[in-house]
């Protein structure tokens, strides 16, 4: 029975150890900058392409097409589908998406 009681303070311990060694790191972390500075120095952010591969995604490209549009991205964003001959209409969902 002591065996166990001792196995046990010691988990207790541990675990009491770990969330004060987080509390830490919590309030020590530099803040995250709120603004980011542009990659370059004339201020020009690169152009990104996205290129989601799909087939037979009809169901989930609504949500995968909003997630990349609400992308706070400052410089050129497209975003390109590549339908591989789906068979449940992605590519129409796509087109109806553009």
């Amino acid at each position: 029975m002591t065996v166990a009681l001792a196995l046990l303070a010691v988990l207790v311990l541990g675990h009491v150890a770990v969330l004060v060694w987080v509390a830490i790191g919590v309030v020590l972390a530099p803040a995250a900058p709120t603004r980011r500075a542009p990659p370059f120095a004339d201020g020009a952010w690169p152009s990104v392409d996205v290129i989601v591969p799909a087939h037979d995604e009809a169901a989930a490209l609504p949500a995968t097409l909003a997630s990349l549009r609400s992308l706070a991205y400052p410089g050129r964003l497209s975003i390109l589908v590549v339908d591989d001959r789906s068979t449940d209409g992605t590519g129409d969902v796509v087109r109806a998406a553009a």
